[in-house]
């Protein structure tokens, strides 16, 4: 029975016409980053179970990862975020290098998920953070490059929204509130999951997780409440809020200063790690088709807490770049990747024809342009027709003539024009 010429279910293939348009997204990403002083950096695929386990959530090393074990009997995982991975890398440098650090990647990472339209099994994900500096103007940075990111792909004022808020400040309004940990943990799995359950179903299954009828009916008002003024409310009912009550009303006359309207306090918005500590925020796509999360992070405090106790505090977001591809497709501003100046070089005779045809592809590439020697004719209306279909511009034709004159003929394909050059 033959092989199956199909790639692994939620994995797909990226040809070369598929790269050509992912490398513009990522190249267009990767300048913005820059613009903001983001360096790049990359890690192994690999990493100990433990480190996930540890640093991530439940659910995600439970049930999502790839977990193998080498020939040495470690127990190893694909990663599926990069967050661990980060913690473990600046834990190397974070005593001799000057912070902040402002890195950025764009991995392959591997979820054991349902595939579905814009999720995959195996998928890009641009990761963002900013390290060692937990000032409120890090979190609004976050937003600026948020902002900055859709202007990029021209989408400065539409199809967009950010929807955030405070982990520390529902940490600790769950607190005085009474919520266990094991409480805590029940009401941010049912928050995370309220647009993804149907609403007739929710109820009993936020019965089953919550069972203390009381914080079900907290649950039921906090969800409630989409005003960010309701939460501060409730926060300066807790003596020792005072210091968060006030970096949220900072951070509100922040994003009233550099005009961020499309960022909105969401009760909705906790985030399904457990590493986050304070702002958290997704971004979501409101177009047509499209209507959901596409992408998000927060702030976390505890980056190195597995490897030394310097309270190196971070903030950052991750984004699926299939995800995003998809979002940028249906708003019309997918990048066309157009052809460039290229050259197919076409000997036309014999052997010597074709020696003199390589000469002039060198030529061409030392004078820095794109030229593919080809080795294949069937006259001169198909070498135009191919080159045409495969994206050339131009055309250098090696005949017999051009080898006596020492030249060749140069057609445009896009004008038409045709006129002989001489080599050297």
């Amino acid at each position: 029975m033959p092989f199956s010429n199909q790639p692994q279910k939620g994995m797909q293939d990226d040809f070369p016409w598929d790269m050509a348009v992912h490398n513009r997204v990522m190249g267009t990403i990767a300048g913005l980053l820059r613009s903001f002083h983001y360096e790049e950096y990359d890690a192994p695929v690999l990493e100990p179970l433990e480190l996930f386990a540890a640093k991530s959530s439940e659910e995600l090393v439970r049930e999502q990862a790839y977990v193998l074990r080498d020939r040495g009997d470690r127990e190893l995982v694909l990663r599926p975020e990069m967050t661990p991975t980060l913690a473990r890398m600046v834990s190397q440098i974070s005593r001799e290098r000057p912070r902040p650090y402002r890195w950025y990647s764009i991995p392959k990472c591997f979820r054991f998920e349902r595939p579905q339209k814009g999720r995959l099994r195996e998928f890009r994900q641009l990761n963002v953070d900013l390290m060692g500096d937990d000032s409120v103007h890090s979190d609004l940075e976050m937003f600026l490059l948020v902002k900055g990111l859709m202007a990029s792909f021209g989408l400065a004022e539409a199809g967009w929204r950010i929807r955030w808020n405070h982990r520390g400040a529902l940490n600790a309004l769950l607190g005085h509130r009474g919520f266990s940990a094991d409480e805590q943990k029940a009401f941010y799995w049912l928050i995370d999951r309220v647009d993804k359950i149907a609403p007739e179903a929710f109820g009993a299954t936020a019965a089953e997780k919550l069972p203390d009828a009381p914080k079900r009916a907290f649950l039921e008002t906090y969800l409630a409440n989409e005003d960010v003024s309701v939460l501060l409310a409730w926060l300066r009912e807790i003596p020792e809020t005072g210091e968060l009550c006030g970096r949220l009303e900072a951070f509100q006359r922040l994003l009233g200063s550099v005009r961020l309207e499309r960022a909105v306090y969401s009760p909705r918005t906790v985030r399904g790690l457990d590493y986050y500590t304070g702002l958290v925020f997704e971004v979501y796509a409101e177009g047509e088709s499209i209507h959901r999360a596409l992408f998000g992070g927060g702030r976390y405090d505890k980056l190195l807490d597995l490897y030394s106790n310097d309270p190196l505090s971070g903030i950052g977001f991750g984004m699926g770049i299939y995800i995003f591809s998809l979002f940028l497709e249906e708003a019309g501003k997918l990048p066309k990747v157009e052809a460039g100046d290229s050259v197919l070089v076409q000997p036309l005779g014999g052997e010597e024809s074709a020696v003199f045809a390589l000469q002039v592809a060198e030529a061409l590439r030392a004078a820095g342009r794109v030229a593919e020697f080809s080795v294949y004719s069937g006259g001169v209306k198909k070498v135009f027709q191919k080159a045409e279909a495969r994206g050339f511009t131009q055309v250098a034709l090696v005949g017999d003539d051009e080898v006596r004159e020492k030249a060749y003929s140069l057609k445009n394909l896009k004008t038409g024009t045709q006129e002989k050059i001489p080599l050297g």
